[in-house]
């Protein structure tokens, strides 16, 4: 089993961004990625409805490589990202 989950704990989000793929048949069909803080981000994946953990944090993510990473496959339905500049967290609900 995989627990990189644990490796999130005591982290502060900075934001969420979740993903549905675009076709059907692709797989997963689901992303949840955590971004923090400390410029680390955390993807738990379903491939038809369960949240399951990936590995562990990818080290020094931003939230446009999260944003736009397969971006072929998925669209993005749903964001929140704290604003580096006024400290404020920006949510957008993306709907086809």
């Amino acid at each position: 089993m995989k627990d990189g989950a644990a490796q999130i704990v005591g982290k502060t989000i900075t934001g969420v961004i979740v993903k549905r793929a675009k076709e059907a048949h692709e797989k997963p069909q689901g992303q949840l990625f955590l971004l923090f803080d400390d410029n680390t981000s955390y993807e738990f994946y379903s491939y038809d409805s369960p949240i399951i953990n990936t590995a562990g944090c990818d080290q020094n993510t931003s939230f446009s490589e999260v944003y736009n990473y397969m971006d072929g496959k998925f669209k993005v339905e749903f964001h929140a990202i704290k604003n580096p500049d006024s400290d404020q967290v920006e949510c957008k609900s993306i709907y086809p």
